[in-house]
């Protein structure tokens, strides 16, 4: 198949530090709807913002289904967690994610690691351009993804021999 070649095997990253004390943002990408574990560790965001890199997907026309279907799923993380998020705005790119950070006078922006992808290609230099506004970045490995990572280096097939017992591994560890 054409396309850019598959990203190199590295170690799984580890989360940025984030104070739940300091006025915070949530990001939220369409690849990342569940913060439900950032919320419990603390996170009270004072206002947060989505991402729908859906039409980013292919060079091609991407199909209005995949489109509604990231919509839809926003929306559903958004109501599901609506008392939890503060004012959702819904942001186009990069830049509409710093102007969103520097309008809500935000000290940190809190999001999950995108590591490729789509949201990843839209969100390059987000830490910088934040950065400059005097606003950090704080990317979170999820436990489940930290679980997973490791195993994850060479197609689905071979992931697919190991992950009844990561599964098993997470139910005993409660991670989700």
């Amino acid at each position: 198949m054409d396309g850019p070649p598959l990203p190199a095997p590295r170690p799984c990253p580890v989360s940025d530090p984030f104070d739940p004390s300091r006025r915070s943002g949530l990001l939220l990408t369409d690849e990342t709807l569940y913060p439900d574990a950032l919320l419990d560790r603390g996170l009270l965001p004072a206002t947060t913002a989505t991402l729908q890199a859906s039409a980013a997907r292919s060079h091609l026309l991407v199909s209005d289904r995949v489109t509604q279907f990231s919509r839809a799923a926003i929306t559903d993380c958004t109501t599901r967690l609506a008392g939890r998020l503060g004012p959702v705005t819904a942001c186009t790119d990069a830049q509409t994610v710093v102007d969103w950070a520097s309008a809500a006078q935000l000290e940190q922006v809190i999001m999950h690691h995108v590591p490729t992808g789509p949201a990843a290609d839209m969100l390059a230099g987000l830490k910088e351009a934040l950065a400059a506004q005097g606003i950090a970045l704080s990317q979170q490995m999820r436990p489940i993804d930290q679980l997973t990572w490791p195993s994850a280096t060479a197609g689905f097939f071979k992931f697919k021999r190991v992950l009844p017992d990561i599964l098993a591994q997470a139910k005993t560890e409660n991670i989700s």
